[in-house]
């Protein structure tokens, strides 16, 4: 199964992602966001699935960042927070350090099943836990969402855009969490970024993802020896007034 979605992903890469990406966005209702519209060298290093439930992992992802100087954009899901009692701490230092938290649901479940009444309940469930960490995150002008396994609908678009959250995807994605191996990343990674892009990758476990650590020792200096800096989806946003 491994072998097939690396096909898959290599295909993707060799049509384009972006090009892929434009075709696609024509049968997608609302607006969501792949990338910036930018030729400045920007990206947005965005991560999924925060925090873990591995204390020294959750800290080595922080001064990772630390020592890059590079502030990321993580999507956490509300319950994972829960998992083990140094989460609260880890989340408070999260937005200590610069980074921006958003909003990836209360659990890590497909929300495009839902109905819209348990949609809007469940998306504000999280946003009421987010504010517990960042007290400003309610009343910001930009507030991110990242739908589980990047499933979403009209409605979902609907309540999303009632409640002043962008939808956010990406365009540098090689299914980290089914594919275990860190070259295939940091090859992908290398072949498709652009000005503007938004790579996504998953939070470290204890049992599985470990691999995430490695791929941003690796790939972060390479972008930054490439001239790019590396903004908060929110910074992106404001700085280039994107709508």
């Amino acid at each position: 199964m491994e072998k097939l979605k690396k096909v898959g992903i290599i295909l993707m890469s060799l049509c384009g992602p972006r090009r892929l990406i434009s075709i696609y966005k024509k049968f997608l209702s609302g607006d969501p966001v792949f990338s910036f519209p930018t030729k400045d060298k920007i990206c947005c290093l965005t991560i999924d699935d925060g925090p873990g439930d591995s204390i020294e992992n959750n800290y080595k992802m922080l001064n990772l960042l630390k020592k890059h100087d590079v502030k990321s954009t993580f999507f956490i899901i509300s319950s994972n927070i829960f998992k083990i009692p140094e989460n609260d701490n880890f989340m408070h230092d999260l937005v200590k350090n610069g980074h921006q938290i958003a909003n990836h649901m209360i659990i890590d479940e497909k929300a495009n099943g839902y109905s819209e009444s348990i949609f809007e309940k469940k998306l504000l469930e999280c946003e009421e836990i987010l504010s517990v960490y960042d007290k400003y995150f309610k009343e910001k002008q930009i507030k991110c969402f990242r739908p589980p396994s990047g499933r979403y609908n009209t409605m979902m678009s609907r309540i999303l855009q009632k409640h002043n959250y962008k939808n956010i995807l990406g365009d540098v994605y090689s299914d980290d969490p089914n594919i275990n191996d860190k070259n295939f990343h940091l090859n992908y990674v290398r072949k498709n970024l652009q000005c503007g892009s938004i790579i996504i990758f998953h939070f470290p476990e204890k049992e599985r993802r470990g691999q995430t650590l490695e791929i941003l020792e690796i790939i972060i200096p390479e972008i930054l020896e490439k001239g790019f800096h590396f903004l908060t989806l929110e910074e992106a946003f404001l700085k280039y007034n994107f709508n």
